[in-house]
């Protein structure tokens, strides 16, 4: 092979790399909505969710779920970086439906007792909405319930449009 086809082949690979992460940087733009199910996520239980970006860094959503403790997460995401895999920070309240009735109740995440209507829930994660829609996220949480800070983990799938 001689020196100038090596340079065409050198050129084009570069010119698809540039193309194929030029794509997954651009992931939340044209993907922007978003539904899926959280196993221990906001509402403490299983949920399902939905969130729509507001521009290529926020997005906002609400979901439903929680089990025997009925939840409606409302909550906002911060990405910190524009590629199709990234960090994201979020922060949100989860709104307990029948108080009277789940007051008392651990919840399932963390073992914390519902008191309060309003329960704000601040985490951290990683997001990785592919270019084909589907969605994971892996998210440690932190609930500030029954006068305490209440850390766990919660995992969602979902699928992008």
């Amino acid at each position: 092979m001689n020196l100038e086809k090596s340079t065409r082949l050198i050129v084009a690979s570069l010119a698809f790399a540039s193309l194929s992460s030029a794509r997954a940087e651009s992931t939340r733009p044209t993907h922007p909505t978003a539904i899926g199910i959280e196993a221990l996520g906001r509402a403490s239980s299983a949920s399902l969710f939905f969130d729509r970006m507001l521009d290529e860094n926020f997005s906002a959503g609400f979901g439903f779920g929680g089990g025997s403790i009925s939840m409606v997460p409302v909550y906002a995401n911060y990405y910190f970086s524009k590629e199709q895999g990234s960090l994201y920070g979020t922060a949100g309240v989860s709104l307990v439906l029948d108080l009277d009735g789940a007051r008392g109740q651990k919840s399932a995440a963390a073992d914390w007792v519902v008191n309060e209507s309003v329960i704000p829930v601040l985490g951290i994660g990683y997001e990785n909405r592919s270019d084909q829609g589907y969605l994971f996220r892996a998210t440690g949480y932190v609930a500030y319930a029954d006068k305490t800070f209440n850390p766990w983990g919660g995992v969602s799938l979902g699928y992008a449009f």
